[in-house]
């Protein structure tokens, strides 16, 4: 199930069954882009179990425990992304300007911000700061060319429409996969506290820069995933991405506006009131599709619903941020409390779910294997030869034909016609 390719919608739909021992059509290892997804959900998990027991929600005992835990198994499978980019960079080069892959590979730079926040904390304050900068860096330049690579489709699409050619609309293949490129650097800032003042200010910066794209792109995919239909099965734990944004942006707002340098230039509290609303009117849209999730998941389960375990994360984190900053006693604070611990505990199922899946299909597969072209590894499938049946033709009058009949009572032409036959055929070939 890791040999997903893209079909034309730019969701990740095999086309094909895939080989037990093959790559599907499309990629050329194992390790795809989908384990990075899955390494982000992890190591937000954790933050989300600490996140937790500093407000009470959980035990004090296991919060630092379980971040620690979720960040070194989230480093674990990032790294095996990284052993594919150093011995096929080629392939990794190729990826980030795939409209499918790119927005995963996105998702490996934020995890890479949650592990340098990690490292800044627990062991080294200069390399967490540079695997925090590496990882912005990184993103800013996977961005890039997912940008570019969509500007040459509207550049093709337009080409296509002057010369009246057949064409397929670019802005038909937005799915909310689309919003981890522009607005997942908020990771950024969530993560910048506590690892100097010149990166909490970048963290500001990088903060208002990721709001910029979600509101920019929020009508059209609103308007999209509402009203237009769900994604196909192969990809539709991609809608899972819709809920995700607005937390992110709240979760970047709380973090930011609790620095020395983001105090007073965040926004203020109606910006985060709307950020607020905007993460609970998304998640009320994902959650009316769960039956539909869990149907689909339980019949064909496919590397798409990792997709899910970000989003349910940082929906989790942005309320228990807004429970630790608005609420203060009284019995509001213990109603929505049962209703953070009810995130909580969904973030942590669907983690653990699809980490389940994903360990189980890793057990069946060489996760770390060459590039090896279809057509030599799967030996093609051969094609029935057809009875040709007689032709029915007419006969020039005027022509003479010398015909002789043989014995068995069949019609053969005669040695001259076969030699003008076979002058004819030589000049065709």
């Amino acid at each position: 199930f890791f040999f997903v390719s893209m079909d034309k919608d730019g969701y990740g739909a095999p086309d094909q069954a895939p080989h037990p021992l093959v790559p599907m059509k499309g990629s050329a290892i194992a390790v795809t882009p989908g384990v990075v997804h899955l390494g982000k959900g992890v190591a937000s998990l954790g933050r989300v179990w600490f996140l937790g027991s500093t407000a009470g929600l959980l035990p004090a005992a296991l919060g630092t425990h379980v971040r620690q835990g979720c960040a070194g198994v989230a480093a674990a499978g990032l790294s095996l992304y990284a052993t594919k980019c150093i011995a096929w960079p080629s392939l990794a080069w190729a990826d980030t300007a795939d409209k499918g892959r790119s927005p995963a590979l996105c998702t490996g730079c934020m995890t890479l911000m949650v592990l340098g926040s990690e490292v800044a904390l627990s062991l080294s304050l200069p390399l967490g700061q540079a695997l925090w900068c590496t990882a912005v860096a990184l993103h800013l330049l996977i961005f890039g060319r997912f940008a570019w690579g969509r500007l040459q489709d509207l550049r093709e699409e337009r080409e296509h429409l002057h010369m009246g050619l057949p064409h397929d609309s670019w802005l038909a293949e937005v799915n909310p996969a689309w919003y981890v490129p522009p607005v997942g650097i908020c990771v950024a800032s969530v993560m910048c506290k506590g690892l100097g003042p010149e990166i909490e200010l970048t963290g500001l910066a990088l903060r208002w820069y990721s709001s910029m794209w979600f509101l920019l792109l929020l009508p059209y995919q609103a308007w999209r995933f509402v009203c237009g239909p769900l994604p196909p099965p192969p990809a539709l734990g991609t809608m899972g991405v819709f809920m995700a944004p607005a937390s992110l942006c709240y979760a970047g707002w709380w973090i930011v506006d609790s620095t020395n340098v983001g105090s007073g230039w965040n926004g203020g509290e109606f910006f985060g009131y709307l950020l607020l609303t905007l993460a609970f009117l998304s998640w009320l849209r994902v959650m009316g599709t769960l039956p539909h999730l869990c149907k689909v998941f339980w019949t064909s389960p496919n590397p798409s619903f990792a997709c899910l375990t970000f989003p349910t994360d940082i929906t989790a984190t942005a309320a228990i941020m807004a429970y630790k900053r608005y609420l203060h006693g009284g019995a509001e604070e213990a109603v929505v409390g049962v209703y953070c611990q009810v995130l909580i505990a969904l973030a942590t199922v669907v983690i653990l779910v699809v980490v389940a899946w994903f360990a189980q299909a890793m057990a069946c597969r060489d996760m770390l294997r060459p590039p090896v072209p279809l057509h030599l590894a799967v030996p093609p499938v051969p094609t029935p030869v057809e009875e040709t049946k007689p032709m029915l033709c007419s006969v020039d009058p005027d022509l003479d034909l010398d015909l002789v009949a043989p014995s068995d009572g069949a019609v053969e032409p005669s040695s001259d016609a076969e030699s003008e036959e076979e002058r004819y055929v030589g000049t065709l070939t």
